[in-house]
């Protein structure tokens, strides 16, 4: 865990501080999220979504 911890570019930050931080931008466009069903509280529903699609599809 260390190990990966020193690979990582950045700072921790509380859960909390989410929504300030988050590039919504970003995550809209890597994980295709559509405005329809994009806002700020179900975005980590349709990412999980997505990785478990493509994971048992894969």
């Amino acid at each position: 865990m260390v190990e990966i911890a020193k690979k990582i570019d950045g700072r921790p930050a509380s859960l909390d501080e989410l929504s300030v931080i988050a590039d919504y931008s970003l995550i809209k466009k890597v994980y295709h999220v559509t405005e329809p069903e994009f806002n700020e509280e179900t975005i980590s529903d349709e990412i999980i979504t997505r990785i478990v699609t493509k994971d048992y599809m894969a």
